[in-house]
């Protein structure tokens, strides 16, 4: 009896420590299984920024060869279209030139007569100017605005700019303005620029109008050279508001620009379709190029995944298997508690000191009060 027990035991303990290792190696397979699942993922990765890079590398090739082809095609046309933008303003500038040559000739004409009259009645260059009438001659309402404006400015305006920058800064009252030094400097500054200027302006006022129908007579030629420059400006203007590309012959510009204009368009057509053909060939191409050259490697990596999850599977049906033997065999006569290594070695013990048959329960029960 005791020696059935014994082996009872015996097995029951072996299937515990069996059942122990297997969990151990369980554990170990299952750290390999996660191993080469990140060594896959690794893989597919790096085929996949292999990939990507392969595609984007050959797409920018083919996006540059045909880029180079447009951009070369562009500044031709860009040079053909500016040639003609230059023979239009040749063209228009010609077209002023001759609208406007009666009225450039008239001015060069009244502008000669202006300078004979100075010559002949020897009087300075600068009479032929806008300022000189203003100040000596002024016949308009706006002449004398104007005249009156610099009148305050040379005649007040610059002497309190010399009294700001050069009379004295601080007096109390007029007695001691009156013994400041610096008061009357700055009066002197002041008589002194009132005097010059009034002198030079009499001296010219005296020299420059002997003849006051010489100066009307200047004046009216400069109103006509006035004149003449506006009619000028709106002829100008009219004639750049009307002009005609066909009043010009650009037959030879327009049939290169519009040939130009073709091949770009053909060149952006062609870089399109090599772009589709990318798309739905080559791109798939280049796919299975990469695959194809690794494709050993992940049917090794993917063989070692498969080997190490099907080892793991029959070691954990072996475990299942084996736990409920011991559940079914051993758990049910010793119960969960005593099912263990240790308890039983305590029973085996036990029963090694016994000098009596003894059945299961009574050993139990006997180990169980040491």
């Amino acid at each position: 009896m005791n020696e059935e027990l014994k082996t009872f035991l015996k097995d029951a303990r072996d299937s515990l420590v069996s059942l122990d290792e297997m969990k151990k190696n369980i554990n170990a397979l299952k750290g390999k299984v996660t191993t080469f699942e990140k060594k896959k993922e690794d893989f597919d990765e790096n085929i996949r920024i292999t990939t990507n890079k392969a595609i984007k590398e050959n797409k920018d090739a083919l996006l540059k060869s045909y880029d180079e082809i447009i951009l070369e095609v562009e500044k031709r046309l860009k040079s053909i279209e500016s040639d003609k933008a230059k023979e239009k303003k040749k063209n228009l500038e010609t077209l002023i030139e001759k609208n406007t040559r009666v009225n450039k000739d008239n001015n060069e004409y009244l502008r000669n007569e202006i300078k004979k009259i100075l010559h002949e009645n020897k009087l300075p260059f600068f009479v032929n100017s806008k300022l000189y009438f203003i100040l000596f001659f002024p016949t308009s309402f706006f002449e004398l605005l104007m005249a009156f404006i610099l009148f305050v400015i040379f005649i007040i305006g610059v002497p309190a700019g010399i009294w700001y920058f050069v009379g004295p800064k601080v007096f109390t009252d007029i007695p001691s303005l009156i013994q400041n030094k610096t008061f009357w400097i700055t009066i002197m500054y002041i008589a002194v620029y009132l005097l010059v200027i009034g002198v030079i302006y009499v001296i010219i006022d005296n020299t420059t109008k002997k003849d006051k129908k010489v100066l009307l007579d200047i004046k009216e030629l400069r109103k006509n050279i006035k004149d003449n420059l506006k009619d000028i400006l709106k002829i100008t203007n009219h004639t750049i508001k009307n002009i005609k590309d066909e009043d010009f012959d650009y037959t030879k510009l327009d049939r290169d620009i519009e040939g130009i204009k073709f091949e770009l368009e053909n060149a952006n057509n062609k870089k399109k379709e090599a772009l589709e053909t990318f798309e739905n060939d080559t791109r798939e191409k280049i796919i299975d190029q990469i695959k194809s050259a690794n494709k050993q490697e992940l049917i090794d990596i993917e063989r070692e995944l498969l080997s190490a999850h099907e080892e793991l599977a029959a070691l954990e049906k072996k475990y299942t298997d084996l736990r409920l033997k011991i559940s079914e065999d051993y758990e049910i006569k010793l119960g969960k508690n005593n099912t263990t290594v240790d308890k039983i070695n305590q029973f085996m013990n036990t029963l090694d000191k016994s000098d009596e048959e003894i059945d299961l329960n009574k050993l139990i029960e006997k180990t169980n009060k040491y």
